[in-house]
């Protein structure tokens, strides 16, 4: 029964991302471009690369690349949270705790302690995660696809990281 409700509790969290979505991409992405560099070329970037890392990533969750939230699959993959629905209630919380401020940051975070209270200790790590990495949200992933993932994960946590396959989450 515990995981019936939390499996509701989760589907309902994903539709409001889901119904929030498009709303918010009309709203405030006007700005942004959608990225030049498609999947199918990730494929064949350099491995250990952050644009193979993220194709991988990919192909792994059987994800396609949306146009303009590009960066969203490369948070999950640079920060170490899983694309589950706990999983992105942290991650969310990692990035409100290292300065990101958008729409989307503050309603995933909302709606994730409201529908998820059982993981609200796990949100506090994370936010205090981001809170002691190096701020990301204003990087242009697209220009950063050759550079390696460890490379990019130290120079966000200041600190040397063994692999890129381990969830922290």
């Amino acid at each position: 029964m515990k995981s019936v409700i939390l499996r509701f509790r989760g589907q309902l969290l994903f539709g409001v991302v889901e119904f929030v979505k498009p709303i918010y991409a009309r709203l405030f992405q006007r700005s942004k471009r959608p990225w030049k560099t498609q999947l199918p070329q990730l494929r064949s970037f350099p491995t250990g690369s952050l644009g193979r890392e993220l194709a991988t990533f990919c192909d792994e969750h059987q994800f396609e690349l949306l146009p303009l939230y590009e960066s969203h699959d490369v948070y999950h993959l640079l920060l170490g949270y899983p694309p589950t629905v706990p999983g992105e209630g942290a991650m969310q919380y990692c990035l409100l705790g290292n300065g990101k401020k958008s729409t989307a940051v503050y309603i995933t975070v909302l709606f994730s302690f409201l529908l998820l209270p059982e993981y609200i200790p796990q949100f506090i790590r994370a936010y205090k995660h981001g809170k002691a990495a190096r701020s990301i949200g204003d990087w242009q992933f697209e220009h950063l696809l050759y550079e390696p993932v460890t490379e990019l994960q130290e120079l966000i946590f200041n600190q040397q990281v063994s692999g890129s396959s381990g969830y922290i989450f």
